[in-house]
């Protein structure tokens, strides 16, 4: 019988270091796709039915309806499945260390000390905030990020830079709400 391997023993077990982890907000996306694999069932249920509710209907409509809604009721679900896993595919996440912040997404995986950060803020207009470097290319993070806006993100993490420019624990005050 092989070994039973625990979080605490897994080669992929969490970094010790990792103080907090915010994963992209994908919500609108997945209520989007629910909402089109429902009109397609309710498409289905409209074709199918239909035929069978007129007096006398031809044949022909009969069969047409049954065609479009079997395509109807066979799409929606395969839709679904298809654009979930679209979706929830990518692994885009920012995770806050005890000696930096790691931003990943499909294209980039970087890690930025705190000692290279010089500013954290919010974008202006949109979703994401920018981490002013020195020396460096800013890194700019343009997501959304699940139950934080960009303003509080970027106050979180420039409270966090001044405790670990300090020298102190880099430990939010109070996070999670």
């Amino acid at each position: 019988m092989a070994p039973i391997i625990g979080p605490m023993t897994s080669p992929d077990a969490p970094d010790p270091s990792l103080v907090l982890w915010f994963r992209q907000d994908v919500r609108r996306a997945v209520r989007a796709a629910w909402l089109r694999a429902f009109v397609f069932v309710f498409l289905a249920m409209a074709f199918l039915t239909a035929p069978l509710s007129a007096w006398e209907s031809p044949t022909a409509l009969q069969v047409v309806g049954w065609i479009f809604g079997g395509a109807c009721l066979v799409t929606g679900p395969i839709y679904l499945m298809v654009r979930l896993q679209r979706i929830l595919a990518p692994d885009i996440y920012l995770a806050v260390h005890r000696g930096g912040v790691s931003w990943h997404d499909e294209a980039d995986n970087r890690f930025v000390a705190w000692d290279q950060i010089r500013e954290v803020r919010a974008r202006e207009g949109s979703a994401g905030i920018v981490l002013e470097l020195d020396g460096q290319e800013d890194l700019v993070v343009a997501e959304a990020f699940v139950d934080v806006t960009s303003a509080e993100l970027a106050e979180l993490l420039t409270e966090l830079l001044q405790k670990a420019l300090l020298g102190l624990p880099v430990r939010p005050r109070s996070w999670p709400r």
